[in-house]
Order: C-alpha cells, then structure tokens, then sequence
C-alpha cells in the first residue's frame, strides 16, 4: 500500500551498530593517519611541504564532518528505533486492552 510505513526494528538496529561502528573505525584511522602525516610534515621542509600541508587540513576537514555526520546519523536512527518499537509495544497494548486479550 502506498503511504505505509514500514520498519522493522532489528534492522534498525543493524544499521545503527553498522554506521556507529563505521563512525569509530574512521575516527581510529583518522587518528593514526593524523600522526603520520604530522609527523611527516614536520619534517618536510619548503612550498611543496607547505601546500601537503594545506590540502591535508582541508582533506583532514572533510573526514572530520563525515566522521560526525556518520555519529549523528547512528545516534538519530537509534532514537527512531527506540521510538518505533515503544510505540509498536504500545500500539499492540492498546489492541489487546480493545480485544479483551
């Protein structure tokens, strides 16, 4: 039927954990990266060095916001599958308060 909602919590629940986990694995990688390229750059002396050093921020930037849009995303799904299935127990509460059962 068109204009129905469908979710099912488990997979709600899968893609949360997967987006969370991927948000914590691309945090860690950043992390290492980050110390190796600082290092490298301390190092590195003249323009070329220079200009690495300014597109490395801006790609450092960039990894940063999808590191966090990929945190809040697993933070919002999760809510929404929170929401749903107390809803869903509250819904089928109600039915069985109708139906005697």
């Amino acid at each position: 039927m068109s204009g129905e909602l469908r979710a099912d919590p488990a997979v709600l629940s899968a893609t949360c954990q997967s987006l969370s986990g991927a948000a914590r694995h691309l945090l860690e990688r950043l992390k290492s990266l980050d110390g190796n390229v600082t290092s490298m750059l301390a190092n590195w002396q003249g323009t070329s060095g220079g200009s690495y050093g300014d597109a490395w921020k801006m790609w450092h930037t960039g990894a940063d916001e999808v590191e966090k849009a990929l945190a809040i995303m697993a933070d919002l799904l999760g809510h929404a599958g929170e929401t749903f299935a107390s809803q869903e127990q509250a819904n089928a509460a109600e039915v069985r308060g109708v139906y005697g059962g």
